[in-house]
């Protein structure tokens, strides 16, 4: 990984995950692991600075957070895109960005890898594909920074992704970690199921 430029990557977890019925992200797997830190664990090493944006009041509890750098939203109730301008604050020296769900535990290191090696390019947007499906995380170069760090509202970067359409490149890999969110409970029991 030495021999790529420093990419960076943002990992949402500002959202209130109401549909789970308590807080999805301290929940805890079969290893031990919270969803959150399983999250961070599959991104941590490959990407430089690695940043989980929360919520105000999870200063507490996140502390134990290691290897990651946290960001605050102030504004993280207001939806992802103010989730997300806030974490780009972090990315400065970064020639790219992934952007990361909290609530993905499963996608593999692996896969991360060759998305790593496929962004090249300040201009290049690109995200995975299981299937046809798109997925996550999804990478933007250098030149996006600041269209990322002025998202404001519910939709993240899909604004961007639209807009840019020409510049997106899919990436299609043999993983379905990366179209698999954690929205209820009987999704861990899912994909348990499925393995």
């Amino acid at each position: 990984m030495k021999d790529l430029p420093a990419q960076g990557a943002i990992i949402l977890a500002g959202g209130c995950g109401k549909r789970f019925g308590s807080d999805k992200r301290r929940w805890r797997l079969a290893d031990g692991r919270t969803v959150l830190e399983t999250t961070l664990a599959r991104y941590r090493g490959l990407f430089e600075p690695l940043v989980v944006v929360l919520r105000p009041e999870d200063q507490d509890w996140s502390e134990g957070l290691a290897g990651c750098q946290r960001v605050f939203a102030a504004e993280a109730a207001k939806g992802m895109g103010h989730s997300l301008a806030a974490g780009m604050v972090a990315i400065d020296h970064a020639q790219a960005v992934f952007i990361g769900l909290g609530d993905m535990p499963w996608v593999k290191r692996r896969t991360l890898q060759a998305l790593r090696q496929a962004l090249c390019g300040p201009n290049v947007i690109m995200r995975p594909t299981y299937r046809a499906a798109p997925g996550h995380p999804v990478g933007f170069g250098r030149n996006y920074f600041a269209q990322l760090r002025g998202l404001t509202g519910d939709v993240g970067a899909k604004a961007l992704l639209s807009r840019h359409g020409a510049q997106a490149q899919s990436v299609p890999v043999d993983d379905p970690g990366v179209i698999q969110d954690i929205d209820r409970p009987q999704d861990i029991d899912t994909h348990l199921a499925g393995r």
